[in-house]
């Protein structure tokens, strides 16, 4: 049972980054008053919101998942096949 519980978090974590990495560009920065700038929220956390929002209709959920999961939509599997 715990099994399935580690593997759940860590495809939702996976996910996450994925999403908030595809919009990391319209992060905004926070300026401080030592000129140093970084990012006003994280990767995971734009991502989470993302998926979070996908979540309250379960059968967008799973389209964003079979679509997330399919060897078409890889990287890796273009420059394999």
């Amino acid at each position: 049972m715990s099994g399935n519980y580690v593997a759940f978090v860590t495809l939702a974590f996976t996910f996450a980054i994925r999403e908030g990495w595809k919009g990391r560009k319209t992060i905004l920065d926070q300026k401080y008053q030592d000129g140093t700038e970084t990012p006003k929220i994280s990767i995971f956390r734009m991502g989470l919101s993302i998926l979070t929002s996908k979540c309250f209709k379960f059968i967008e959920l799973l389209r964003y998942v079979f679509n997330a999961l399919s060897p078409t939509n890889h990287a890796f599997c273009e420059n394999v096949q």
